[in-house]
Formats: structure tokens, sequence, C-alpha cells
């Protein structure tokens, strides 16, 4: 692949490229005395990073680890890069190196091909971005499919059962190493069972043959779980034991943004997902504050990521969780939010129970006035809201 055909490479001056293309060279040539062996990828479209955290917390146990850390990517340039960077790190002494990979296209692929090469690859999910992204999930499955592709025979591919996108992908393997997780147990070879929420806590049973331990996780939700599979999934096919890998999943905390518990204003409970405007995700995230005990649910909502196509399809369908819920109060953003309010209006919600078209200001003050003992809200929207900046403020601020 040509450096010219990544994006944003015409967009730098002439010295940064030379400079970037040495330091490709040079990447290119180091990654051929990394053994395959060495390389855990993790791809999805949902759930790739918490299984990165995730994994190496088990691993760091016994393993001296090195991954990729993701630092605001703009363009695929700036992954190709990053990469290039932590090819240099992974050393003789370094005995396993876990790498995010977010390919768009099978272009993408054929540029990080050429400075890893891998022998173990999970997919976590890809269900999601074909309701939200139905031009973009074509090539996005394309890209996925190339990257088992370049899995050796020997090598090992882990797939969420639980996807039935992601199970596809078995049958683009030319090798046997199909390893499955999920909540099946007649299909997976690890699985969840008895899945609860305590105490703003993921408990579940984690299953491999007749061996099972009960895992207790700060990662709130059971759409969670999947990413501890995953992790726990590779790390078992390692050798590792199912105490190793629970003790591992339980050091994890809440990472920023995803489903994270802060205590709020008034002794209100913040759960914090503005991470990403995906709808699966809001979706869970819905599904796991209706299993947790509270004065009231409330729920903050901005447009979601989604293609213009199918932005009104998919803020409906949003709407109607929202209203099937145990929902007490909804507070809307602008823009596409809208399409929120007009079903949530034909459905028959209560108008009392929902203010809409407010800008993050806005969104702060209500919640200032209305936050009290009990509640519990969830604050969800597309990044580019900042929506983060809200929850800043709702846990800081003072009556």
């Amino acid at each position: 692949m040509k450096l010219e055909d990544i994006t944003g490479w015409k967009n730098i001056n002439p010295f940064k490229k030379q400079s970037y293309t040495l330091k490709l060279y040079l990447a290119k040539q180091y990654s051929k005395l990394i053994p395959p062996s060495k390389i855990i990828a993790v791809t999805g479209t949902l759930g790739k990073t918490t299984t990165i955290y995730l994994l190496h917390s088990i691993l760091s146990s016994k393993m001296v680890l090195s991954k990729l850390e993701e630092k605001g990517w703009q363009t695929p340039l700036d992954k190709f890069l990053e990469l290039a960077s932590l090819v240099f790190k992974i050393s003789p002494r370094v005995e396993k190196a876990v790498l995010e990979l977010d390919p768009k296209n099978v272009k993408e692929v054929n540029g990080l091909k050429e400075i890893i090469k891998y022998n173990s690859l999970i997919i976590t999910h890809f269900s999601d971005i074909k309701d939200s992204f139905p031009d973009e999930s074509e090539k996005v499955a394309d890209a996925f499919e190339e990257l088992v592709k370049l899995l050796p025979k020997d090598g090992t591919l882990f797939l969420n059962w639980e996807d039935p996108q992601v199970r596809r992908f078995a049958d683009k393997f030319s090798g046997t190493g199909i390893v499955f997780f999920g909540f099946d147990e007649k299909n997976c070879h690890v699985w969840a069972s008895n899945l609860r929420i305590e105490n703003f806590q993921t408990v579940f049973e984690l299953n491999y043959g007749v061996e099972r331990v009960e895992v207790r996780s700060n990662l709130l939700g059971y759409h969670q779980v999947i990413s501890m599979l995953a992790a726990a999934t590779a790390a078992i096919n390692l050798g590792f034991s199912l105490i190793s890998v629970k003790k591992g999943i339980e050091k994890v905390e809440s990472l920023t943004g995803r489903m994270q518990i802060i205590n709020g204003l008034n002794n209100s409970i913040i759960i914090d997902d503005t991470y990403d405007g995906e709808t699966k995700g809001f979706l869970e995230a819905l599904g796991t504050i209706n299993l947790i005990p509270a004065r009231r649910r409330i729920v903050v909502l901005g447009e979601m990521s989604s293609d213009i196509k199918t932005s009104e399809k998919i803020h409906t369908l949003i709407a109607r969780e929202i209203y099937s819920n145990k929902i007490d109060l909804v507070l809307l953003g602008s823009g596409r939010a809208k399409f929120v309010e007009e079903e949530l209006a034909k459905l028959g919600f209560i108008p009392e129970r929902m203010i809409s078209g407010l800008q993050n200001p806005a969104v702060v003050s209500n919640l200032i006035k209305i936050l009290g003992k009990g509640d519990v809200v969830l604050i969800k929207g597309h990044p580019n809201l900042k929506y983060s900046e809200i929850v800043k403020k709702v846990t800081k601020a003072k009556r």
C-alpha cells in the first residue's frame, strides 16, 4: 500500500512526510522480527477498548505486555503512525502485545498488514453498525473479513456467538481454531450464566467446561459481559485459570465515559456513558438502569451516531425503548433528538416528564434544580455534543 493512499497524507507538510515515510519504513522492517504469536489483535464495532483493558489486567500478572492506547485518532494515518510507534516497543522481552484494530475498509487493512502480523484475533461486535450506518457496514464487513483472512491456519479466531454478524466470520477463516464466547452453553467454549446487577456491579458465573467461578465486576451492564468473556476466553486459551481470570476482571474499574458510576449532585448517581453515541450501547444502558434501585430514573439524551438516511428510524427506535422502560424523566438535546421527542409524544409519554430542545447549559441547570437523593441519571449522546462536560458540572455543582 502506498502512503499516498492513506487518508490524511495529502494534508501534511513535506518535512513531516519525509519523517513519517522513514518511520513507517523502519516499522515495516522491524515488524518482520516480531513473531505473530506475540500479537493478540482485537477488533469490533463496540467493546474492543474495554476488552483490551481487561486482557491487560488478566495477563499482566504473568506476562510482560504492551498495548496500543487510543489517543484521539482523527485519520487512518494517525492509526498507522501510532501502530508504528508501538511496533518498536515490542522488544524480545515482551511476551504479548495487545492491539486495537479499527479498519473502515480493505485499503486500511492492506496498510495494517504491512506493519503487523498476529495469530490471535478477537471480534467483539458488528451488528450495531449495520443498523446505524448501512452504507458503511459493507465496507467494514469486508475489512473484518480481510483481518480474518490474515490469520495463519494455525491461528485462533475468537468470536462473539451472541452477534449473528460476528458468527458468520467463522466461514472466512481457513483454519480450525475457532473459539466462541457468549451466553449459550451449548455453542460457546466459554460462557456466562446467572447474570445480575448488585450494588452497581455486574455479577455472573464464568463457565469453562465443568469449571465455574463467580465474577463481581465494576463494569456495569450485561452488555459489558461480552468484553469480559472475550478477554477471559483469550486468557483461558493461553492457559490462565478461571481464578486468575476472575481476579483480573475484578481489578478493572469503570472506564471513563463507559457506564462510569459517579456520585452526583444531592446524593444522586450519575451514569456517564458519553464516550460514544452508539445506539446499541444506549439500548443496553437503558436496560441496565431499569435493574438498579432508584427513586427516579432520569435519561439525558442527545442525538446519536447514525447515517442521515437512518437517523429518524434510529431515534424513533430509541424513543420506543424509552417508552417501554421505567423512565421517570427525559431531558433531550436539540438536532436529531427531535425525532425522539416526536415519537414519545405519539406514544403518549406524559408531557410533564419530558423537556426537549436543550442546549448543554440548559441541561445542567435543569439537573441542578431537580436532582435529589436516590435519583439515577443516564447521560448519553454523540461525543461531538460534549456531554462529558455536563457530567463534570452535575457531579461538582452545589446548591
